[in-house]
């Protein structure tokens, strides 16, 4: 929209645009678990752009308009699960290449179904610290064009 507005010289309201960094969109239908998420995303990278979704529907509906570099993924999540929304993810060209951070409480043959659909990689949520600093690789690599390991 905003490519649109550019080029037939329209005025953009502010903010809309501007390229501010990097780019995360955390997913979990926890409030306290979202707002926790994004208050140490800001914290670590006060220059990320962070977006928040609470089920997988509105994820898939946020990735157009956020254009996430990173997804930090809950697995468990009401209306569409989140390994669902990794292999819908991972079969759309133009967002095949985001960096999914998998998340969950549930252990991990979650985990591993998360991996299988295409996630980057798959924490426990009693282990964030390593989900932060692979959060912070990805981000010093320019997320999108990093290579996984």
């Amino acid at each position: 929209m905003a490519e649109f507005g550019k080029e037939h010289k329209y005025p953009l309201p502010p903010g809309l645009g501007e390229s501010s960094g990097a780019r995360v969109l955390v997913v979990d239908d926890s409030s306290s678990t979202l707002k926790m998420l994004k208050r140490k995303i800001l914290e670590k990278f006060p220059d990320v752009a962070v977006e928040t979704a609470t089920n997988g529907i509105e994820a898939l509906l946020k990735i157009g308009h956020a254009k996430p570099d990173v997804m930090i993924l809950d697995i468990i999540l009401p209306e569409m699960d989140g390994v669902e929304v990794i292999r819908r993810i991972k079969k759309t060209r133009s967002y095949d290449d985001i960096k999914i951070l998998a998340i969950t409480a549930y252990g991990k043959k979650i985990g591993d179904r998360a991996m299988a659909a295409g996630a980057t990689a798959f924490f426990a949520k009693n282990d964030l610290a390593r989900m932060f600093d692979a959060l912070a690789t990805l981000l010093a690599a320019g997320a999108r064009g990093a290579k996984t390991e």
